[in-house]
């Protein structure tokens, strides 16, 4: 694994990890989850590391990094508040009336009709505590979101979708 670190105005880094090389010999053994965790957990209590980010990630790592950051943020206090608060808005299709498209450009938010400050709190928590890019909050909630439907109200489900696809198209 290498790790280089980038200066990030005006006295912090910004730690990238380039490679994470597992032979075939010891793949599938959990050596790259550990790598990984060590790497968070050795530079996340640092107060000069602004954000832990991955130099263009295989769909492995990139499965492996969701996985773990959301690991992180569920076994974080106040990302779990965060989320628990916003379980019933998620399961319940969000509101009616969707915001503009100007407003949805610059939220946050995954489903329709949520509240920005919601995804915005967790996205400061997991940037602050976790060391998170943005980039890489707003998808571990987006993840974590989906995580909480229930499955069970079809209409919970494609009121997701719908508001995941607006949202893709408005980043793209």
């Amino acid at each position: 694994m290498t790790v280089y670190k980038f200066y990030t105005y005006p006295e912090h880094i910004r730690p990238r990890v380039s490679q994470l090389v597992i032979l075939p010999p010891f793949q599938e053994m959990g050596h790259a989850t550990r790598l990984l965790e060590t790497v968070y957990e050795h530079l996340t209590p640092l107060p000069e590391v602004v954000d832990i980010t991955v130099e263009d990630p295989s769909e492995d790592l990139i499965r492996l990094r969701d996985f773990l950051d959301c690991k992180r943020c569920l076994q974080l206090a106040e990302c779990a508040e965060i989320l628990c608060e916003k379980k019933t808005e998620v399961q319940d299709g969000g509101e009616d009336a969707p915001p503009s498209a100007k407003r949805r450009r610059q939220s946050t938010t995954v489903v329709e009709g949520q509240s920005a400050s919601a995804a915005t709190r967790f996205s400061d928590v997991a940037r602050k505590r976790l060391k998170l890019s943005r980039a890489q909050s707003r998808r571990v909630y987006q993840i974590l979101t989906f995580f909480l439907l229930v499955r069970e109200k079809p209409e919970a489900v494609r009121a997701y979708h719908r508001a995941l696809l607006e949202r893709t198209r408005i980043t793209h």
